[in-house]
């Protein structure tokens, strides 16, 4: 077999499953244990399985350096390739006789991880990547994973350390009844979870700690990336920087969903700005608020039109009768028009409003308002109209009351941190104020943001305005 070895990602696989074919091997005979810090241990067959693994890497791959959970790193620190391997994650599991653990291994180089594979020894699948493609490869063929909410499984790991206690525990997630309402908790203490997530068989992965060159979750990550799930740290923040930890969800719905349940664990947050609204400053925690550490930085905050929510998101206001600024784009933009815009090279959502009016669709708008207000935790958002004041800036002041403010503030908070003229009808004024009061409208169905638009203006009419 290692004769027969050729790419990165076949070394990883072929070693994969020669740590797995050992753990399988002694699966349910008596093992002795080696005691480790914190309570944890290793077996005969963690040990036995990472010799396997790492004469496979030796032999394919002799210049390579080799870090592995039992025997450490036992190269120089300099290597530009090195392989990561955990021989038997799920070692607790494993020691009670229970088949949930998973092989993995990863190779690290200056880009990060190029290839993984995580082997699971029990249905002799294995899930890999070589950094393009992200499949599983069970009876010889390979089937290109496909992450999915639909089984609203999501796994959470309960093993120390936890770092970030209090403002986060795994636990006090599973009792969150915003959690149970939605998801179905599951704790599989191993992180054959994270190859699941990538493969649809969960919604998401959840866990504390400081992850960075993690031998037991480089393998599961690389593969969740590759497959195109929404992966971050704790907080919304990039992978592996400030408070560390890990969401790792199938799409963006699933994971701003789990997002605002763990912010809602945190403590209070000051802002730093003496422009922030009294409330704010008084370090009051408005609901639906994101912490500060999932704000993304991806517009300019000092360029024209970006607006800084309350939170930290950064969200880009437009007029689309001037010139398109430069580069970078959006990612996803929120047109407000009497008439569908041209296409866009990047993703759009039309909402019909027709200039100083209001929605046409009112339950629309607020369902278009709530997903910018979600993808501006992690993406580029714009919101554009004609003139970028009056229809722009009441979408802006509802993603401030998504944001935690009451109407009336959320107004006064646009004027003052993005145009003075925004909001400029009293009907358009009345909508943001009515939408702070029902919170978008969206537990009835949009039908209370509808009468507020039928009284104030009395739709029925498109005056066929830009």
């Amino acid at each position: 077999m290692i004769a027969s070895v050729g790419t990165d990602a076949d070394v990883a696989i072929a070693a994969a499953l020669a740590g797995a074919a050992v753990v399988r091997a002694m699966f349910g005979s008596a093992l002795a244990r080696f005691e480790k810090s914190g309570g944890d241990f290793a077996t005969t067959a963690d040990l036995e399985a990472e010799k396997a693994i790492i004469g496979v890497i030796r032999a394919a791959r002799p210049a390579d350096a080799v870090t592995g959970e039992e025997s450490g790193c036992g190269d120089a620190g300099t290597a530009e390739r090195r392989w990561l391997v955990d021989p038997l994650c799920g070692t607790l599991n494993y020691a009670a006789r229970s088949m949930l653990a998973a092989v993995n291994v990863a190779l690290q180089a200056a880009s990060g991880i190029t290839v993984a594979a995580s082997a699971d020894p029990f249905s002799g699948e294995v899930f890999w990547t070589d950094g393009n493609r992200a499949c599983v490869r069970g009876d010889g063929a390979d089937i290109a994973l496909a992450p999915t909410p639909c089984t609203q499984l999501v796994d959470v790991n309960l093993d120390p350390p936890f770092p970030n206690a209090p403002g986060f525990r795994a636990v006090s997630l599973l009792a969150d009844e915003a959690f149970t309402a939605r998801f179905r908790p599951r704790v599989v203490s191993s992180t054959l979870a994270l190859a699941w997530v990538a493969a649809g068989r969960r919604a998401a992965y959840v866990t504390d700690g400081h992850l960075s060159d993690s031998v037991h979750f480089a393998a599961g990550i690389a593969l969740c990336q590759a497959a195109g799930c929404t992966v971050t740290g704790i907080h919304g923040q990039p992978l592996h920087t400030g408070t560390g930890g890990l969401i790792a969800a199938c799409d963006r719905q699933t994971h701003a969903a789990l997002l605002d349940m763990i912010g809602d664990q945190a403590p209070p947050h000051r802002l730093a700005s003496s422009d922030a609204p009294a409330g704010l400053r008084a370090g009051v925690r408005q609901p639906g608020m994101a912490t500060l550490a999932c704000v993304t930085e991806a517009w300019d905050p000092g360029a024209a039109g970006v607006l800084r929510l309350p939170s930290g998101r950064l969200v880009r206001g437009r007029a689309l009768r001037r010139p398109a600024p430069a580069r970078p784009a959006p990612q996803f933009a929120l047109y407000l028009l009497a008439r569908e815009p041209p296409p866009a090279p990047w993703e759009t959502c039309w909402v019909r409003w027709p200039d100083f009016r209001l929605p046409s669709d009112p339950a629309a708008a607020a369902g278009a308002l709530h997903e910018a207000w979600e993808r501006a935790a992690a993406e580029r958002i714009e919101i554009a109209c004609a003139g970028g004041l009056g229809r722009t800036g009441t979408a802006l002041a509802c993603l401030v009351v998504l944001d935690g403010l009451p109407g009336r503030q959320a107004i006064a908070y646009v004027r003052r941190h993005y145009d003075p003229r925004s909001v400029e009808t009293p009907g358009q004024r009345r909508f943001v104020v009515d939408f702070g009061e029902t919170r978008s409208g969206l537990p009835d169905g949009g039908s209370g943001l509808s009468g507020v638009a039928d009284r104030v203006l009395g739709f029925g009419d498109d005056l066929g305005l830009a």
